[in-house]
């Protein structure tokens, strides 16, 4: 009888402290399931970096670079060739390639020279990029952005009787031109 009793004495202490065990034990679930979420965010392929939340990221067919687009613009697929992204009312459309290039440097300073841009957004070492005079009404902006053995290039051209409301989207655009090499 004894032994019965000792056995129930140790299965209320069981009990009474079962609640305690097993929040303590979710506890460190959800701190750990938090840190590896954060590690998971830090470590995010490299085609989600810089990705504008709920746009359309497109990747060319190297897969070195990528750009994002609203999720309204279409966005035609072409077989063995780069997407073309266009506005809705077809006001704008967006293209991008990766171009073999031994030197940035080398060809930002060709670009420059090429191109003759008339006005400039940034000129850095991680991003060259301008509007320019393409020969057609409209604005017509150029993006590139040094990657491994290569450049990103991003073209954006705007017809002349697009709404201005268009502007702040074509920057969103061309801000969102990344190398993912």
């Amino acid at each position: 009888m004894i032994a019965s009793v000792k056995v129930l004495r140790r299965r209320r202490v069981a009990i009474a402290f079962a609640p305690a065990f097993c929040a303590l034990a979710f506890r460190a679930l959800t701190v750990a399931a938090g840190a590896e979420h954060v590690h998971a965010r830090q470590n995010a392929p490299a085609a989600a970096k810089g990705l504008i939340p709920h746009w359309t990221g497109l990747i060319d067919v190297t897969g070195h670079c990528r750009y994002s687009v609203p999720p309204t613009w279409k966005v035609a697929y072409q077989l063995h060739a780069n997407a073309l992204a266009s506005a809705p009312d077809g006001s704008a459309t967006a293209f991008q390639n990766w171009s073999p290039s031994p030197s940035w440097a080398l060809y930002a300073s060709a670009l420059r020279r090429t191109l003759k841009p008339t006005m400039v957004q940034e000129d850095s070492t991680e991003r060259v990029w301008f509007e320019y005079a393409a020969g057609y009404p409209g604005m017509h902006d150029y993006v590139a952005v040094p990657s491994r053995g290569g450049v990103c290039v991003a073209q954006i051209d705007v017809k002349a009787s697009a709404d201005d409301s268009l502007k702040p989207i074509i920057r969103q655009i061309a801000r969102s031109v990344v190398s993912l090499q």
